[in-house]
C-alpha cells in the first residue's frame, strides 16, 4: 500500500512540476534603465529593504505602488532571486516583456551576445525552458539556443 502511495506522490510531484516548467521562444528585450534586479547590491541594502517590507506589511498603507514594488521585492528573497542575474525577454504572442532570472554561466552566453548588438539591425532570439515563479517572473532552467539574427531589438529606457 505504501509503495503504491508512494508512486502516486511522486507522479503527482512530477506532474506539478512538469505542468510549471515550458519552453518558451522569444527575443531579448533590452531595458537600459533597470531598478527591479539586486545582485551586486550589498547585504545591508537587501537586510534593510527586507526591513522595509516586513514594515509595510505590518502597516495599513495605501500605497499601491509601494505595495506592488515590495510585493516585487519579497518575490525575489522568498525564491531566492536576489543574487542571480536577469534579463527580459519578449515571448512570442505576449505583448509585454517578462523578467528571466538565470544562473551565471547561462548569463554569460546571453551577454557574449548582447556586446555588440546593434539593436537597429539585430535581435537575439531565445529558447529556453523555465519555471514560471510569478506572472512576470521565470527562472531559467536551461537556455536550449541563443542566436543572434537580423532583425530590430525592441527595448526601452
Amino acid at each position: 500500500m505504501s509503495l503504491i502511495l508512494g508512486m502516486c506522490l511522486v507522479g503527482f510531484v512530477s506532474c506539478k512540476m512538469e505542468i510549471k516548467m515550458k519552453e518558451l521562444k522569444g527575443s531579448i528585450y533590452i531595458k537600459l534603465v533597470d531598478i527591479g534586479n539586486l545582485q551586486g547590491a550589498s547585504k545591508e541594502y537587501k537586510d534593510s529593504l527586507k526591513n522595509e517590507i516586513d514594515l509595510f506589511k505590518k502597516g495599513n498603507s495605501q500605497d499601491q505602488a509601494k505595495a506592488d514594488m515590495y510585493e516585487y521585492f519579497d518575490i525575489l528573497f522568498k525564491n531566492n532571486l536576489d543574487n542571480k542575474p536577469s534579463f527580459f525577454m519578449q515571448i512570442k504572442g505576449e505583448k509585454n516583456p517578462k523578467r528571466f532570472f538565470t544562473t551565471e554561466k547561462s548569463y554569460e552566453r546571453i551577454v557574449d551576445l548582447i556586446k555588440d548588438l546593434d539593436k537597429n539591425s539585430e535581435q537575439i532570439n531565445l529558447v529556453i525552458k523555465a519555471e514560471q515563479i510569478e506572472s512576470e517572473i521565470y527562472l531559467v532552467k536551461r537556455i536550449k539556443s541563443a542566436k543572434k539574427i537580423l532583425g530590430k531589438t525592441n527595448w526601452s529606457k
